[in-house]
């Protein structure tokens, strides 16, 4: 039937044999699209673009699809292709059209059909949001330089003939990138959106506020990046930035081009030093404090008794929602600390308890301010008619009136977001257990985020199903600082989280992807694009609680490992038990010599920390008997005693 309408617009188009490939279970897959497309059929023959090649559409919306391919082709093809809208000589071969003819449009419709004959391609949907999926598709489909920045000479443009029918499993597939912690230019941010785009990620979560620094202007309130944007080091150097609300604007329009949502976040009432530091009145105490310089959180956050908090909030949100058409507002709401809440005249008033009361009950009672102040953020969202997401702590006191309509993004694990649902909240999976890209790469693995089962059909005994709409990998900064940095935290392992949320858990096989996964290396070698090498993290050992009764210096064969001299990132990923281990460095020896070390004081497994060391192998013999010796740090109540953590350590050649 497909055929046949586009025939009836161009001409009987060529009958050719069809294969359904659709499900192939683990088999090798034809195609090296990602995400996998969902019903896709295989054809005999194959389509050749020339400068001959028109690109046809109908309506405005297919005509800046058509002129977004056509822009993207003309870099690496070197000629421009003929842009045209319909009708055009319908009898004739070569035409590349982008129509949503037939369809009923739905603007928010992802679905769409891409058919390649040998004669014509057909690009076909009910809005811009799935033709522009469709050219991303089409894309993947072409030899691999069409990705390149620069023409490419003596390049055959041939694509194999195909059919896709296809639709996304999840409406939310999204990426957060922390912008507080390490300030981004907006050419990086850009840069992130032209990549997000190319794989169906459809949002894109902004974290510009916290404890360290405050990234969007507020005209209102200019001390918020007058001095909250900035933070001195200790070695006296101030370091920072903002986007002005032009940037932001900027952006959430390049995004739109790319059927990417921007969707900003302000973290209150906790995360929020930055605000203090610009307007001490916000907080409970008053006094002048500092922006943050390095990771942790800060007590000095918003006051819930605080009435100019709502105000700076309403404020805030003013300008908000003028710069970010989103109907989403992202309010935050973790990890708010109380000490100065139990110390706050106002706060104490308000609950009803002793001021620095260590009573249980007293303490209950001041922790409920945040679901108050949650409370009225969320009414003051909804007065700017936006849908209000937070941080599952937002749903921890089971105050479900106060965020009702409120959609829960489930961090901690997924059980919080499986309650929200339950209770009929809609929810987005970032476990931080799985979907956190600021983890060493084999802690949060791409195996494992590809791996992730959405609740399926059996969950509706629990649950409507449908109350999860999406999944999110969080990118947070603390130790990320570059665009190389941001690139290596989250490519390839968002390509997995592009198939989750978009491909049918019974066509996904990671076997399957991780071949399609090579391929797709080398699109992001022609993107410039510094990505953990699929292949490239190695398991070099394990530490478990009986090798450290009293062992002052752990050894570890790890012959093999390194194969080749160069810089090395050696992750140590903790795992589990109450103890942590401490170390004083590590060296890694050869044949009695040692070829690379590293002498800083390191805590695993404390707060679940899990450090990342980058070390230079001046030279190796990968034959030779190589030995990881940790040296262990023992802290002063510990002495004597065994230690129980456990985790694994990593090598990747950088």
């Amino acid at each position: 039937m497909l055929l046949v309408s586009f025939g009836l617009a161009f001409g009987q188009v060529e009958r050719v044999t069809s294969v359904d490939i659709s499900d192939t279970g683990g088999k090798s897959f034809k195609y090296d699209i990602i995400p996998r497309p969902n019903h896709i059929k295989a054809m005999d023959g194959n389509f050749l673009i020339s400068s001959n090649t028109i690109i046809l559409y109908d309506g405005e919306e297919a005509k800046s699809v058509a002129l977004y391919l056509s822009d993207y082709l003309t870099v690496t093809i070197g000629k421009n292709l003929k842009v045209s809208s319909l009708p055009v000589n319908k009898n004739r071969e070569g035409h590349i059209l982008i129509t949503t003819e037939g369809k009923t449009i739905k603007t928010d419709a992802e679905d769409y059909e891409l058919v390649v004959s040998p004669k014509n391609i057909f690009l076909k949907a009910q809005s811009r949001k799935g033709l522009f999926y469709a050219v991303q598709s089409f894309l993947q489909l072409m030899p691999v330089e069409v990705f390149s920045d620069k023409e490419q000479e003596n390049v055959i443009w041939s694509i194999p003939c195909v059919e896709i029918k296809d639709a996304p499993a999840l409406s939310w597939r999204g990426y957060m990138l922390d912008v507080s912690r390490h300030f981004f230019s907006k050419e990086t941010i850009l840069r992130q959106i032209d990549l997000l785009a190319l794989y169906k990620i459809n949002r894109f979560h902004l974290h510009l506020t916290d404890d360290q620094g405050w990234r969007v202007e507020i005209k209102k309130y200019p001390k918020l990046t007058e001095i909250g944007a900035w933070n001195i080091l200790d070695n006296g150097k101030k370091q920072g930035g903002f986007y002005t609300q032009k940037d932001l604007k900027e952006i959430v329009e390049y995004a739109k081009e790319r059927e990417v949502m921007i969707i900003p976040e302000i973290d209150m009432p906790g995360h929020s030093l930055a605000a203090v530091a610009a307007y001490p009145e916000l907080s409970c105490h008053g006094n002048p404090v500092a922006v943050m310089t390095k990771a942790g959180i800060s007590a000095d956050n918003m006051c819930p008794s605080n009435e100019k908090v709502y105000e700076f909030v309403n404020d805030v949100l003013k300008e908000i929602v003028g710069i970010f058409p989103s109907p989403y507002i992202h309010i935050g709401g973790d990890e708010a600390q109380k000490s100065n809440w139990m110390k706050c005249p106002r706060c104490t008033s308000k609950a009803g308890v002793t001021k620095n009361s260590s009573d249980k009950a007293d303490r209950e009672k001041i922790y409920a301010l945040q679901d108050e102040f949650i409370g009225r953020v969320k009414t003051l969202v909804k007065q700017h008619d936006k849908i209000m997401i937070g941080w599952d702590e937002i749903i921890e006191n089971e105050h479900i009136e106060n965020i009702e309509g409120a959609i829960i993004q489930s961090w901690r694990s997924a059980y919080p977001g499986f309650r929200a649902a339950e209770k009929g909240h809609k929810i987005i999976l970032s476990s931080g257990t799985t979907f956190y890209l600021d983890y060493p790469n084999g802690q949060r693995n791409i195996e494992r985020i590809y791996n992730t089962v959405v609740p399926d059909k059996y969950w509706k005994h629990f649950f409507n199903r449908e109350n999860i709409i999406g999944v999110e990998c969080p990118l947070w900064t603390e130790s990320v600082s570059n665009q190389r940095e941001v690139d290596y935290m989250t490519w390839p392992r968002m390509l997995a989280l592009a198939e989750v949320g978009w491909t049918d858990m019974s066509y996904r096989s990671y076997g399957e992807f991780k071949s399609r996964l090579r391929e797709n290396e080398k699109r992001l070698d022609l993107l410039g694009v510094n990505y953990q090498k699929i292949d490239g993290e190695k398991l070099a050992c394990q530490w478990k609680p009986e090798d450290t009764p009293e062992n002052e210096v752990l050894e570890y064969d790890i012959t093999g490992i390194i194969d080749k001299p160069g810089k090395w990132e050696v992750a140590f990923v903790y795992e589990g038990g109450k103890q942590g281990l401490n170390t004083e460095g590590f060296e890694i020896v050869q044949n009695n010599k040692v070829i690379a070390f590293c002498n800083s004081q390191q805590s695993l497994g404390w707060r679940d920390t899990s450090p990342v060391n980058i070390v230079n192998v001046e030279s190796v013999d990968p034959n030779m008997k190589q030995t990881l010796r940790i040296k262990l740090l023992r802290d002063e109540k510990l002495q004597g005693e065994s230690l129980d953590g456990l985790g694994s350590v990593w090598f990747t050649y950088k």
